[in-house]
């Protein structure tokens, strides 16, 4: 039994929790601005939540990422890699979860991955990986995630760490790894660039091997932009018709594509085909095409395409006698070279002054380090000299002032003894007095209540049954019998509203428990998680008389309705709201159908007044989960 009931309330415990990811996420697929720092509390209560080895993991797992995705967006560098950190330890501490969930892990590294390298922390992101493809091959994991690492791990090799042939090694070998048509897709494109300044045939095999995947997986845009390139590379080979068939098929797609479409493939499409013309001696075909490739540039930042363009457009016309046009191309050209020069001089400055900077500071330090020094030798050798003759005159100055300090110690340990005893005589009389007055008062409210139960309550039950029984209802009879059960109810809840009124002085939590532990029955077993007990202490006296008034109409509920024969409780503070749930295995009702007791009306009208809400989760035969969330503001 006891098993039984620790397995339900673990289980409501989860589900809890589940149903608030499952929130989380619907909130953000209806585009709500949602600040970032309360996703971070959100994703954090349920990272702290969730336990390992639960069915929770997945959700750990995935929120794990989420905030690291976050904390890298907002330039939290340090938190980002603790949670980076966390989330490799999660398979580092127990290697049996990695055969579990190979295919999470190599799906939630990607981005783990992807922010070290936007942070430019090549070297940690490339280690990340590498020991990822090495674990994963020691479960014998074969899957999609694996080839997708490996193609990282060459993309870092590559445009990070520099390592050209490491880096061809690499994405060769995501060609021979488990099918994964969009990664190979990428490494032969990859591959392609690598080799179109050494290896004009490999180049060419590789890109078209790449256009070849695009195409048959209808990668329209990348199938183009592919293409674009694999005309350059047949131009350079001197392969002009080809090329010109290519780039003539590129273009025409490009010129209808969406704006999305990067505009500049479709500029560099338009200069290889200039280059054509050029070396064909159609300088007619060359200039429009140079000018086509000119009005995208004047629309973005390309300097050292710009400055060709406008060269080659400068020379044709001056050849043309078109010398004022020339002249006007011819000073863009220099302009965009005059940037590049700019560019890579200020570049080149600031790269110096950062130095300068790096050892001025040096020198600066170490010169301070030396003043230090210097004034630390100075200062001590004062601090001795001081220390010497305090000395001195402390031991000539002690023997005579021991006499009189033992004197005065006695006096004082003498005073101190007689103020202890009148200081403990005033607290023992102050708690006593306190303690009856508090006694008293609870004593006299017991009493009230007690008589107004048994007295007063009980005539009243006795006088109704008497009118009750006469024969001869008339409307006056029905009158005074209504009004005499009216002062009965009002009598009762006078009465039982009398207790509660101990939460002013007794521990708020400890009644909690009380009235928890007096609901179960041999039929029914009652679970509870009362988690930030001393905030909980701490609500108002408002709040408190709410919480406990809400629990009792439910518990009344449990029993009256519900037939349940097991419930969990939780009570918990996040943030600024109260949060309570409950949960029976009862058997449940349909919420949205109107129910004529005062039960649930009651419990609505409390939560109401602490300006809070009521979700009720119900169907028949499959219990009841109440949930109540309060604002500390009422405080």
């Amino acid at each position: 039994m006891l098993q039984s009931t620790s397995l339900f309330a673990q289980k409501a415990k989860e589900r809890i929790i589940a149903n608030r990811y499952d929130k989380l996420q619907d909130s953000l697929k209806q585009n709500r601005n949602l600040s970032k720092q309360w996703l971070l509390g959100e994703l954090s209560y349920i990272i702290d939540k969730s336990a390992y080895d639960t069915p929770l993991d997945s959700i750990k797992l995935r929120c794990l990422a989420w905030k690291a995705a976050i904390l890298s967006s907002t330039q939290q560098k340090d938190s980002f890699l603790i949670y980076t950190d966390r989330f490799v330890n999660y398979f580092k501490d127990d290697p049996a979860r990695l055969k579990k969930y190979p295919q999470s892990y190599s799906e939630l590294l990607q981005p783990f991955a992807s922010h070290l390298i936007e942070m430019g922390l090549y070297n940690k992101a490339y280690k990340l990986v590498n020991n990822a493809i090495q674990e994963l091959k020691e479960t014998g994991y074969k899957g999609k995630g694996l080839t997708s690492l490996q193609l990282t791990l060459g993309y870092i090799e590559l445009t990070g760490l520099n390592e050209k042939e490491k880096a061809k090694h690499t994405l060769k070998k995501v060609l021979t790894m488990p099918d994964d048509k969009k990664s190979k897709t990428l490494a032969y494109s990859a591959l392609g660039n690598l080799y179109i300044t050494k290896d004009l045939d490999s180049a060419y095999y590789y890109k078209q091997k790449a256009c070849k995947t695009q195409q048959e997986y209808s990668y329209k845009g990348q199938y183009y932009s592919c293409q674009s390139t694999l005309a350059h590379i047949l131009i350079k080979q001197g392969k002009l018709e080809e090329a010109e068939t290519i780039l003539t098929e590129v273009i025409a797609f490009k010129e209808n594509a969406s704006a999305s479409e990067n505009p500049l493939f479709l500029a560099w499409s338009y200069y290889y085909l200039s280059k054509i013309y050029q070396y064909k001696r159609n300088f007619e075909a060359q200039e429009k095409y140079l000018l086509k490739c000119n009005v995208i540039l004047e629309k973005i930042n390309e300097l050292r395409l710009s400055e060709d363009v406008n060269y080659l457009l400068s020379t044709l016309n001056y050849a043309n006698g078109k010398f004022e046009e020339g002249y006007q191309y011819e000073l863009k050209s220099i302009t965009s070279r005059d940037s590049i020069f700019s560019k890579n001089k200020i570049n080149a400055v600031e790269e110096m002054r950062t130095k300068y900077q790096v050892q001025e500071k040096e020198l600066a330090l170490a010169a301070q380090q030396k003043m230090v020094s210097f004034q630390k030798k100075e200062k001590n050798r004062l601090l001795i000299g001081i220390f010497i003759l305090v000395f001195f005159l402390a031991v000539s100055y002690y023997f005579y002032w021991q006499k009189i300090k033992a004197q005065k110690e006695l006096l004082k340990k003498q005073d101190r003894i007689n103020q202890q005893e009148i200081d403990s005589l005033l607290e023992h009389q102050k708690l006593a007095s306190l303690q009856s007055y508090i006694n008293g008062q609870h004593k006299e409210r017991e009493r009230i209540s007690r008589d107004l139960h048994d007295s007063v309550s009980g005539n009243l039950a006795t006088i109704k049954l008497k009118l009750s029984a006469v024969e001869e209802q008339t409307g006056r009879m029905q009158e005074i019998l209504h009004s005499v059960d009216k002062t009965y109810r009002e009598v009762r809840s006078i009465s039982h509203d009398l207790i509660p009124k101990n939460i002013e002085v007794n521990s708020f939590v400890a009644m909690l428990e009380q009235l928890i532990e007096s609901q179960k029955t041999d039929k029914l077993s009652v679970n509870s998680d009362i988690s930030n007990k001393k905030a909980i202490e701490n609500l108002s006296t408002k709040i408190k008389l709410e919480l406990f008034r809400i629990l009792q109409e439910i518990f009344n509920n449990i029993h009256k309705h519900a037939h349940a024969t097991e419930v969990f409780l939780s009570i918990f503070i996040q943030d600024s709201t109260i949060q309570l749930s409950v949960e029976d295995n009862g058997k449940g009702f349909h919420p949205e159908i109107p129910k004529k007791g005062l039960g649930l009306q009651n419990i609505n009208h409390r939560v109401r007044e602490l300006s809070g809400s009521l979700d009720i989760e119900s169907a028949p035969q499959k219990g009841t989960l109440v949930n109540i969330i309060i604002p500390r503001t009422n405080e």
